[in-house]
């Protein structure tokens, strides 16, 4: 009864209070959630603890049920004692756990035969309940900064964006086109011009580690409302000066309505200083929901269209073009 009660009234509020730290939009509007861990990777510790516990449990509690009596036992587990014969429930039991290894096996050939349908179904589905619920959340701004921000990759080897980083991004125009009535091509000092808005916030990269920062930059929806998107626009296309060897930019998409939310800007400031070139410079996208290979950096250009299938293969960002991600 004492590992019952463990189980239900203390392991399982704590694998759901561990697991919402490690959540980057429910860190972002509640930081003293993961502060109670210790921080999110002590989070991450504490839920994998819980769940070699629960692996612990299950066994015990199989090898026990299985020592006193298996048909009974599975009867009053399911039924309520006396309720139903011991065949009958065993029966239900091995249909319950033959269903689940079947759905398990079919979802792994699947995933393996079509990859990209699973792939299009479980981030249509992921993307819509981020919308619907963890975008909505409005950051806290109560922070303790990080000590490192770690970067991944290089900046551009193109001559023109070395050109341009050379001479202090003084020639370098934002292009904002596509389905818009005001097409514009904005430099550093006009975007500076405009409302600056400053977000502090947990810089997630898709690996699971993340660094506390202070950005400022402009609201990507005081830009929209200038250049005014088409009724047709559903889709913001960022494209970077980054480009893969084939020739493909790197770029990302974001939905109308998720680019108008006042926690997505585009930064050009970082801990108080000019970003720097490690970290996107001159401009980077920053959002408080998304991994950070989706906030694109080396901003080139924003495009707005009305379906992103258009762009590249047609998934929605560089990495989902070339790459299988969970």
């Amino acid at each position: 009864q004492l590992a019952y009660a463990g189980a239900v009234f203390l392991m399982a509020p704590l694998t759901i209070v561990s697991g919402a730290a490690m959540s980057e939009a429910i860190s972002c509007a509640c930081p003293w959630l993961p502060r109670l861990f210790g921080g999110a990777q002590r989070a991450r510790r504490v839920h994998l603890l819980l769940a070699c516990l629960y692996l612990v449990f299950a066994i015990i509690h199989v090898s026990l049920v299985c020592i006193t009596g298996f048909r009974g036992a599975m009867e009053a587990i399911g039924f309520g004692a006396g309720s139903l014969g011991g065949e009958h429930a065993v029966f239900s039991w091995l249909v319950f756990v033959g269903s689940v290894v079947a759905l398990n096996v079919l979802s792994t050939m699947t995933s393996h035969r079509a990859p990209e349908k699973v792939r299009k179904f479980t981030a249509g589905f992921i993307a819509s309940t981020l919308s619907l619920v963890f975008n909505r959340l409005i950051a806290s701004h109560q922070f303790d900064l990080s000590r490192y921000f770690f970067t991944s990759g290089l900046p551009p080897g193109s001559r023109e964006y070395s050109e341009l980083a050379r001479h202090g991004f003084a020639a370098w125009r934002l292009k904002i086109y596509g389905l818009v009535e005001c097409p514009a091509e904005l430099s550093l000092s006009q975007l500076k011009v405009l409302p600056r808005q400053s977000l502090t916030g947990e810089h997630c990269c898709s690996p699971g580690g993340g660094e506390l920062r202070k950005w400022a930059g402009v609201a990507l929806a005081e830009i929209l409302r200038n250049c005014r998107p088409l009724p047709a626009a559903r889709y913001l296309v960022f494209h970077s000066y980054t480009i893969d060897e084939q020739g493909q930019d790197y770029y990302t998409c974001l939905s109308l309505d998720d680019a108008c939310r006042s926690s997505v800007i585009l930064a050009y400031e970082l801990d108080g200083q000019p970003l720097p070139l490690p970290h996107g410079a001159p401009l980077r996208l920053r959002m408080e929901s998304g991994a950070g290979f989706a906030m694109v950096k080396y901003l080139k250009g924003i495009e707005l269209v009305e379906d992103f299938r258009t762009i590249g293969r047609g998934q929605g960002g560089y990495r989902q073009d070339t790459q299988i991600l969970d």
